[in-house]
């Protein structure tokens, strides 16, 4: 129930105004019972009603204050949620004015569980964090990153991690945002990949397979060819040697066979004759 504010009226007889929780209809209230308040020349009454007035507004901004609160609370613990729930890790870097290096202001617990280490120590110092990465992949990852904050511009890399011994792939993504203090943050995810990658170096093992396989029977092709088209060569050479012998093979049985039948014919003509 909305209150009241005990006032003088004309006839000098008391009378209450209810004050309601809007702010234009509380203006308006307090404007005519200021205006009733000075017609009557009560000043007491009109320092009461201001007094009130000001408490009523102090109540009335505390709870809206109270409820702004609130709602930003549970909205941050919606978000909060929301952001555990998803399948990849999120984080916020910070970059202050006359700073070289951010330092996380959020981290998820998929981001904690990606990298392998505990909120603690990943808060303490940014670089524990790049002290995971490979030693192969150290150095041009922390370049780009140092890169990144001195230019305020997007980040996007993969690198390999090693986590409790074991080499894990992560790819992280980022975007600057300016800050009204001149800082600026970075709002970014990151994501395993190990399993893409593991797929990826199959894939690139089977292409080389099947390279190596393919040029193994393109060699086993051009040596068959090759042996073919010797075969054939040597085939031919002994068709053609063949053909030659076959002639001279013909012409001496020719010759025999002729000198043969001279002497069968001239045994014949050299028969007796029978007497008659």
């Amino acid at each position: 129930m909305s209150p009241t504010i005990l006032v003088q009226q004309f006839d000098n007889t008391p009378g209450r105004i209810r004050v309601t929780s809007t702010p234009i209809l509380m203006t308006t209230y307090l404007i005519v019972a200021l205006v009733i308040l000075v017609v009557n020349g009560d000043r007491q009454r009109l320092t009461e009603t201001l007094n009130a007035l000001n408490q009523q507004l102090q109540e009335q901004v505390a709870q809206q204050a109270d409820e702004l609160d609130e709602a930003q609370a549970e909205l941050a613990k919606t978000a909060l949620s929301l952001t555990e729930a998803i399948p990849i890790g999120t984080y916020t870097m910070v970059l202050h004015p006359n700073e070289t290096m951010a330092h996380f202001s959020f981290m998820s617990e998929k981001f904690l569980q990606i990298c392998g280490l505990d909120r603690e120590e990943a808060a303490a110092d940014p670089l524990n964090i790049f002290a995971c990465v490979h030693p192969d992949d150290y150095d041009g990852f922390l370049a780009l990153n140092t890169e990144t904050f001195a230019r305020k511009i997007p980040f996007c890399e993969e690198t390999r991690l090693i986590v409790a011994g074991e080499v894990r792939w992560i790819r992280a993504e980022s975007v600057p945002r300016d800050l009204p203090d001149g800082s600026t943050v970075w709002e970014g995810v990151l994501a395993d990949i190990t399993e893409t990658k593991r797929y990826e170096q199959q894939l690139q093992q089977a292409n080389a397979e099947i390279t190596t396989l393919n040029q193994d029977l393109e060699d086993r092709v051009k040596e068959r060819t090759a042996e073919l088209e010797k075969s054939r060569a040597q085939f031919q050479r002994l068709v053609d040697d063949i053909g030659s012998n076959f002639v001279i093979l013909v012409t001496v049985a020719w010759t025999a066979l002729s000198a043969m039948l001279v002497v069968v014919l001239n045994q014949f003509l050299d028969w007796p004759k029978p007497k008659s």
